[in-house]
């Protein structure tokens, strides 16, 4: 796939790439231009998924899990419905996997 800087019009750059981590704890790759040092995008780098907001702002979802089941528990039946889904989704990841890991 052809990529070109939006900026200077360098095709196929090698762009530069340094780590870069955000107030929330995730961490992504910067991408950057090696001509005009233009940014181009972040390439998200985190392996599990954390919360983003709340009591457990930037922990690890299944490090929450382990210390306190309750507030997972309490979150998937009283949280913002549209953030209650995604957290069960993870919770089901975090579990199928641990099953998986048993065998």
């Amino acid at each position: 796939m052809e990529e070109s800087c939006r900026v200077c019009g360098v095709i196929n750059p090698q762009w530069v790439v340094t780590d870069k981590i955000f107030k929330n704890g995730t961490k992504h790759k910067e991408m950057r231009c090696p001509d005009c040092q233009s940014f181009y995008k972040y390439q998200k780098q985190n392996k599990e998924d954390i919360f983003y907001f709340g009591k457990y702002k930037g922990e690890k979802v299944s490090e929450v899990m382990v210390k306190d089941e309750d507030y997972i528990k309490w979150f998937l039946k009283n949280g913002i419905p549209k953030a209650a889904r995604a957290l069960q989704r993870v919770v089901d990841k975090i579990n199928n996997k641990k099953i998986g890991e048993e065998k």
